[in-house]
């Protein structure tokens, strides 16, 4: 999880309508990365349904896809990570930008301009995956 000083992406939700900001904001703050990968296979929680009535089905979809993305920009990648996990998160990132066929190079290539901070973390994922190979090649 970021610190004071880690830049997370602010894009995602920010495309979101002034009126879904506020749940997106509340499970960004209040659910975890596989709280958010649950709810978005088995719709969301209770509470968060009751807490905002008028957002529906569709919009809990996007909703959750944003803050997943949201999410992925938290982690500071580190050779510390194992590739299984590494690729859940780009599994995760290919999911939540319906492009499920994208190489993690094309990830970074389309949304290096517009989601900054995501595409910093897609980009040192492939860096540190290819320091792996070589290391496992050596």
């Amino acid at each position: 999880m970021p610190g004071t000083s880690h830049q997370v992406e602010t894009g995602f939700i920010g495309e979101l309508a002034l009126n879904l900001k506020p749940p997106a904001e509340d499970l960004l703050k209040f659910s975890t990365l596989k709280q958010l990968i649950l709810m978005r296979q088995h719709g969301i929680d209770d509470f968060f349904q009751k807490e905002y009535p008028f957002v529906n089905d569709t919009e809990w979809l996007d909703i959750i896809d944003k803050v997943m993305l949201t999410k992925v920009s938290y982690f500071e990648l580190s050779d510390r990570f194992t590739a299984p996990q590494m690729n859940k998160l780009l599994e995760i990132s290919r999911f939540a930008l319906k492009l499920p066929n994208e190489s993690a190079q094309s990830l970074y290539q389309i949304t290096e301009y517009r989601y900054p901070v995501f595409a910093k973390v897609i980009k040192n994922l492939m860096t540190i995956c290819q320091k792996k190979v070589k290391q496992q090649a050596a």
